[in-house]
């Protein structure tokens, strides 16, 4: 995984992270953003992995899920490529 990061004109600076991370962070209710590989962040849009207080662990899990695929879906095709790369805001990272 490349070191990649972007900042956006309020100075708001993304760090590529890899999945795992980034499901760490979202069952920790961090913000985590999505987008197909060959794409900027900031030039394409993210998608947004939100959190919700009420959701037990298991609905989390069961949201991930859904949010992954369904943005992979979606977005990614033969010229963005076939996965999605995540994002999360510097400071947030543990």
């Amino acid at each position: 995984m490349r070191n990649e990061f972007f900042t956006n004109y309020d100075g708001k600076q993304l760090v590529r992270i890899n999945k795992r991370i980034a499901h760490k962070m979202y069952i920790n209710g961090n913000m985590v953003y999505a987008c197909p590989v060959n794409s900027n962040p900031w030039l394409m849009g993210v998608s947004t992995i939100d959190w919700l207080m009420t959701m037990t662990d298991e609905q989390k899990e069961k949201y991930w899920n859904h949010m992954v695929n369904s943005i992979s879906y979606y977005q990614c095709n033969a010229e963005m490529r076939h996965y999605l790369k995540f994002y999360a805001e510097k400071g947030e990272i543990k």
